[in-house]
């Protein structure tokens, strides 16, 4: 007979999700429970000892005063010890509870003081869809495209037929080691995403019309409750989401010179996106944190955009998005129509710039210059109210070095990117930022698809009175290596020095590491 303690239990788990608070909340079920009678005794003896030391020990990790192994066993339950423990305790037995560290109720940053992050934002497949969706039949699992294969052939006939599904999942553990607010706690976020590109030529015969829906769920505490830095050193970070982000319709014209899309849109798929900053964590890198008011993730916004790019070396674009996020609105909970049926403010944005190097092996880059203008009413730091405010951006990207420049497939080399933003200061917490980056791909040898990189952010905070700064800005020094073990996976090695966090004299210096990991299925 197996000792009494020995069970097979079926656990059904079922997770709520609370926006507003730390963590996960997780209800474990016992739907039903059996002994087994007929293995060897000594093989009991063997899962015995195991059961103990897993359901004692590692159940109870950092969440609960570990249970006596002298205990009687009808007091002990291991799932009941469950109920107060989150994954993150048992993959991290280093994290700290969230009672510990003074954190009593929802984290809820000020928007005014901490910007919107955003991950990298998802964009439809390239037109020639074919070519992304390799067949996997007859390779191993490392060299698939997905982490779930080609579903026997079933996701390249359905490219070939204009409809293509991606899935993501992003894992970020980040610990604060020293200054800032906490460096006594370890967090982890989550970000979990899936899309859908259908391409209405290949599936109706209709030339140039791209439909494109993305789906986010997020999870896990706001980075800032650990460094009280202003520019988000975690991209994927905010208060929770499980939103339909991005919804719309694209449209081609004459010759593919000019696209209409009009829906529900990620701003930074489109304009002040950083080509070469995408592999970075800190959220400044992606996009000016001057632009306050931008409609990036995690609230896209209902928008109608045009851009036109009469040859590969120019581009203009221009686009029109619910502003009402300004009044505190959550636009990326609401539909791809809320700009012409409930916005009562807008935001306006314009881009141009110039490409060259436009061959494959050529040396890339690109400048482009934006303005962008909000027509809300904003709160002035002396009072009075304001209605409008406007800013300016900048980009620079360029490669610097190809590796193997006759081979236009081959992506190893060095690469950089310059930034530069403006914002009014008498409603802006920062009026200017600058930005530069080093990214090199391939710098170890037989390590061709890794990256490495080297960022600087600076953020001048406004002088004005009532903003209660009491630096003159902040700059954040990153510095990452992202190892891509297969086409599937990859794990990104990040630590950040954030001087001045939050431009408040009282911190110390944060320095914060992340490991963020991800996957592709």
């Amino acid at each position: 007979q197996p000792p009494p303690r020995v069970r097979v239990l079926l656990i059904q788990i079922v997770i709520e999700f609370q926006p507003a608070e730390i963590g996960v909340h997780h209800v474990y079920k016992v739907i039903s429970q059996r002994s087994i009678r007929s293995w060897p005794a000594r093989s009991w003896s063997l899962i015995d000892d195991l059961w103990r030391r897993f359901a004692i020990g590692t159940l109870s990790l950092g969440l609960s005063t570990p249970i006596a192994a002298e205990q009687p066993e009808s007091s002990i339950n291991p799932f009941e010890t469950a109920l107060q423990t989150s994954p993150t305790d048992l993959l991290f037995p280093f994290s700290v509870r969230a009672e510990n560290s003074g954190i009593t109720g929802p984290i809820i940053p000020d928007p005014r003081r901490i910007q919107p992050n955003r991950p990298t934002v998802e964009r439809p497949l390239q037109r020639d869809i074919e070519q992304h969706l390799q067949r996997d039949s007859g390779r191993t699992v490392w060299e698939w495209q997905h982490l779930t294969g080609d579903w026997s052939g079933l996701r390249p006939a359905l490219g070939e037929r204009g409809f293509n599904l991606e899935s993501s999942l992003t894992v970020d553990v980040s610990r604060n080691f020293r200054g800032g607010l906490n460096s006594s706690r370890t967090i982890a976020r989550q970000l979990f995403d899936v899309n859908a590109t259908v391409f209405t030529e290949p599936l109706g015969g209709w030339e140039g019309g791209t439909f494109f829906v993305d789906y986010q769920y997020q999870s896990g505490p706001f980075g800032g409750i650990l460094t009280g830095d202003f520019q988000g050193f975690a991209n994927n970070g905010t208060d929770g989401i499980s939103q339909i982000a991005q919804l719309w319709f694209e449209q081609l014209f004459l010759d593919e010179t000019w696209r209409v899309r009009l829906g529900k849109v990620d701003a930074n798929s489109q304009f002040a996106f950083v080509e070469h900053g995408g592999e970075f964590l800190n959220s400044s890198m992606g996009f000016s944190p001057t632009i306050f008011v931008f409609p990036s993730y995690p609230d896209p916004a209902s928008s109608v955009t045009v851009f036109w790019t009469p040859t590969d070396e120019f581009y203009a674009g221009a686009g029109i998005f619910d502003g009402d996020a300004n009044r505190g609105v959550r636009t990326g909970l609401h539909g791809p129509l809320r700009l012409v049926t409930a916005s009562t403010s807008v935001f306006v944005v314009g881009e141009s710039g110039l490409r060259w190097g436009t061959e494959p092996t050529e040396l890339q880059g690109r400048l482009g210059l934006g303005f962008w203008h909000h027509t809300g009413v904003f709160d002035r730091f002396d009072g009075a109210h304001q209605a409008g405010t406007s800013g300016f951006y900048g980009i620079f990207d360029q490669q610097l070095v190809w590796e193997i420049p006759e081979d236009p497939e081959d992506n190893q080399g060095l690469a950089m990117f310059l930034q530069i933003g403006t914002a009014d200061k008498s409603v802006s917490d920062v009026d200017l930022h600058l930005g530069a980056g080093l990214v090199w791909h391939g710098l170890i040898p037989m390590r061709d698809f890794d990256g490495l990189g080297l960022g600087f952010s600076y953020v001048r905070f406004s002088s004005e009175p009532g903003t209660n700064f009491s630096t003159n800005g902040e700059l954040a020094t990153e510095l990452f290596y992202k190892m891509q073990w297969v086409p599937w996976c990859y794990t990104t090695f990040d630590l950040q020095h954030i001087h001045d966090s939050g431009g408040d004299a009282s911190l110390s210096d944060a320095l914060v590491g992340t490991i963020r990991a991800g996957f592709l299925f």
